[in-house]
């Protein structure tokens, strides 16, 4: 396992490019996001998918999310709507994840019941040049060990180089100890519904939605 230096928390270009590389070969690298650590691997990769539930010690049941370049990008994995829009416009890139049906195509290995999907773009620019470069969305889910907090210190990163098949760690120093992002769920004709608190907060979901009906 190797260990680079992001430099500052906009990246270097030969950073972003060795993590697209060792994405693209079908490695899991860690990745620093705006909440955290993220354990990171192509999203449409089954058997990579599979490489992360047993090294992580995950329930099957437990969905990944993925991440991406932008909200546009999320299209081709969701079916989106405009409550999602709206949110997306407000709240991204940052902590917010919007959970929408899934379509067809996508993996099942990211959500075994396979109806929905979670999809975030992270308020990180070493991990969005990744993103922006690579062209295809990554896992999203943290860089620990299930049952343990996330990694947020560049101390606590030997938790993340514990896990199995991790080949390579972005290390952009000690992030800022913020929780996980807020979960949202929007399904069609169904009132959103809030399925992990986080840094937004269910009055402010809900006042993005009545400024835009009012």
């Amino acid at each position: 396992m190797k260990t680079y230096s992001v430099g500052s928390l906009d990246g270097e270009k030969s950073g972003v490019e060795t993590a697209v590389a060792l994405l693209e070969e079908g490695h899991l690298v860690v990745l620093p996001t705006d909440t955290g650590y993220a354990l990171a691997g192509l999203a449409e990769d089954e058997d990579l998918l599979a490489r992360i539930y047993r090294s992580k010690g995950r329930s099957l049941d437990k969905p990944i999310h993925i991440l991406l370049s932008s909200p546009g990008d999320a299209k081709n994995w969701v079916v989106w709507e405009k409550r999602a829009d709206l949110l997306a416009d407000l709240f991204l890139p940052g902590p917010l994840t919007l959970v929408l049906p899934a379509q067809k195509h996508v993996p099942s290995g990211l959500n075994s019941r396979g109806q929905t999907l979670g999809v975030r773009v992270p308020d990180f620019p070493f991990t969005l040049a990744v993103l922006s470069h690579l062209g295809r969305p990554i896992t999203a889910t943290s860089a620990n060990p299930s049952g343990q907090g996330g990694v947020f210190r560049q101390a606590d990163l030997g938790r993340a180089a514990s896990l199995d098949y991790v080949s390579a760690i972005f290390d952009a120093g000690d992030l800022p100890h913020t929780a996980p992002s807020t979960v949202v769920e929007l399904l069609p004709d169904r009132p959103f519904r809030l399925i992990r608190k986080g840094p937004i907060s269910r009055d402010e979901l809900q006042r993005a939605f009545q400024e835009v009906e009012s």
